[in-house]
């Protein structure tokens, strides 16, 4: 059964993982809009922003440098995202295989993804603690069973 539950920790883990992933993204792409505003933003004239004509620009080329920086390094998470992805379905698939009761799979979101304790999930689903630990061996159990399978 510690395999089990080291199936169901990494299951949260990789949740939160993939979460900061996206985060990274969505960031990384706010940042090289930003610079690119930034660095597209010329000298006016007669109120009137300049515009980039030539590539020859060095403005441009300076753009165009830290977009493909930016761009490498959202590829590079969007890869690792990926990887993450991967795993997360198979334990997914591994999960979804216990059919598990609406209680089990709030105990393992709430337990396992958004780290609560015991004491905590019993009052969150309304049950004593005696009854989330019977709940709790009775899905270690089950699982068990497919782990070996």
């Amino acid at each position: 059964m510690e395999d089990v539950e080291k199936n169901f920790y990494r299951y949260g883990a990789l949740k939160r993982e993939i979460d900061e992933c996206k985060k990274n993204i969505r960031e990384m792409t706010a940042e090289k809009y930003a610079c690119m505003d930034t660095l597209l933003k010329g000298p006016k004239l007669n109120g009137e922003k300049q515009k980039i004509w030539l590539h020859s620009d060095p403005v441009y080329q300076v753009v165009q440098k830290m977009v493909d920086v930016y761009d490498a390094r959202i590829s590079k998470e969007t890869e690792y995202m990926g990887t993450l992805y991967f795993e997360f379905d198979e334990l997914q698939r591994w999960i979804n295989r216990g059919n598990l009761s609406k209680e089990e799979k709030e105990y393992v979101r709430l337990r396992y993804v958004e780290r609560e304790t015991v004491t905590a999930i019993a009052e969150l689903i309304g049950y004593s603690e005696r009854q989330m630990l019977r709940l709790k061996k009775k899905l270690m159990k089950s699982m068990d069973r497919i782990y070996d399978a």
